[in-house]
């Protein structure tokens, strides 16, 4: 139901063909010209893409130039919406996050809670909050989504036409779902591997600097 309204909102024909979700900044540390330059040959494939952001003036003309040449294919608003946010993230079957680097990043979070497959970069926070599935596995099991191991169009592409081609199998692709949805990223569980950590340095008894992003500690 979700995917069916998002669709009839950009305007795209309703149908079960993957669909592809992006929200973020329109700008290269955002990997958005990649996205840009694979655009071609993703709409010669069965599958549809919906666009939310803002960001450089030449990616946001790019794109606006993309979704006339394509307009039952990709579906585009250039600007910030905090509701439209969530229903991408709702309707899409996968997110694609392809940063260049990533301290952390929220939106494969939400990806995962809302069973939005997530299709990211492996960088930084991206890496570490989406466990990939291998390129050899016949089955999901633990696995949350997909790694872009380089950081090229041409590997973009790869994967998404591996996402695409798992999305076929739906015994598959409701594990991705399922394993995503039920992932644990709340704060209580990093704050029992912060207090196991800490418990570990006092047991061993010795003075030891703890560095924390900016802050520095001094235990002993």
């Amino acid at each position: 139901m979700c995917k069916q309204a998002l669709q009839r909102e950009f305007q795209l024909p309703e149908t079960s063909i993957p669909l592809l979700g992006v929200i973020a900044r329109l700008t290269s540390q955002k990997g958005l010209d990649l996205v840009a330059a694979i655009i071609p040959q993703l709409m010669a494939m069965d599958l549809q893409l919906v666009m939310l952001g803002t960001g450089e003036q030449e990616l946001e003309a790019k794109f606006k130039v993309l979704q006339a040449r394509y307009p039952h294919r990709m579906g585009l608003r250039i600007g910030f919406d905090e509701g439209l946010a969530h229903r991408i993230e709702g309707g899409a079957d996968m997110f694609v996050m392809p940063s260049r680097y990533e301290p952390c990043g929220l939106s494969q979070l939400y990806s995962l809670r809302y069973g939005t497959v997530p299709v990211v970069r492996k960088t930084g926070g991206l890496a570490d909050t989406v466990l990939p599935l291998p390129a050899w596995a016949r089955q999901a099991g633990q696995a949350t989504g997909f790694h872009v191991e380089e950081d090229t169009a041409e590997a973009l592409l790869v994967v998404l036409r591996r996402a695409v081609a798992v999305y076929q199998d739906r015994s598959m692709w409701g594990q991705l779902v399922q394993a995503g949805m039920t992932t644990d990223v709340s704060w209580a569980r990093s704050a029992k591997a912060y207090d196991r950590l800490f418990v570990s340095l006092v047991r061993e008894g010795q003075p030891h600097r703890i560095v924390m992003g900016s802050e520095q500690f001094m235990h002993g």
